[in-house]
């Protein structure tokens, strides 16, 4: 069972590097490739996301693609709903992750997200639905058929985030490939 479990694992994780890949390539035609500011890629260095990507089963370069969508890697970000720190966590939600009021601390925000964004791909199956779900809250992505929920700004949320995905995965000329 356990052997079965491990080949389901690899054969999921393959798939979703195939995807990925499809994905670089269709951004890149359609110039949906959006640049990741160097204070981001000296946090995700700093703070290890690659290493916290892998031990969470998400796609190299997604941590920082979410910091630079939701803050451009401020720490001390707050937004008018009430969210905080580099990865704009809501307090129930950050609370529910183990970080209440430490949003700011980079370190465990960071790990936080990978917990949930990890947490959001298994429940919904797709990095999308994941970003959704981070975004609107699972509920809603619940709610609307586990699809992306039709709101205008989830639907940019999710295009930006994979902008940022795709960069990471090989910058604007192929020149960054931290994958």
């Amino acid at each position: 069972a356990y052997q079965e479990q491990e080949e389901a694992a690899k054969k999921a994780a393959e798939e979703r590097a195939k995807a990925d890949k499809a994905a670089l390539e269709a951004a890149k035609k359609l110039g949906e490739v959006q640049a990741v500011n160097s204070k981001v890629l000296a946090q995700a260095k700093q703070f290890n996301y690659g290493g916290l990507e892998q031990q969470y089963g998400l796609p190299a370069g997604l941590l920082s693609a979410v910091s630079m969508q939701e803050s451009r890697g401020n720490a001390n970000a707050r937004s008018p709903a009430g969210a905080s720190g580099a990865f704009q966590f809501m307090p129930g939600t950050a609370k529910r992750f183990g970080i209440g009021g430490q949003e700011s601390d980079i370190a465990k925000s960071a790990q936080a997200a990978a917990k949930y964004l990890s947490f959001l791909m298994n429940k919904f199956g797709s990095v999308d639905l994941a970003l959704a779900g981070y975004n609107a809250g699972e509920g809603n992505v619940a709610k609307y058929g586990n699809k992306i929920p039709p709101f205008k700004e989830t639907q940019s949320y999710v295009k930006k985030v994979n902008a940022y995905l795709a960069f990471m995965k090989g910058g604007l000329d192929g020149s960054v490939n931290i994958a």
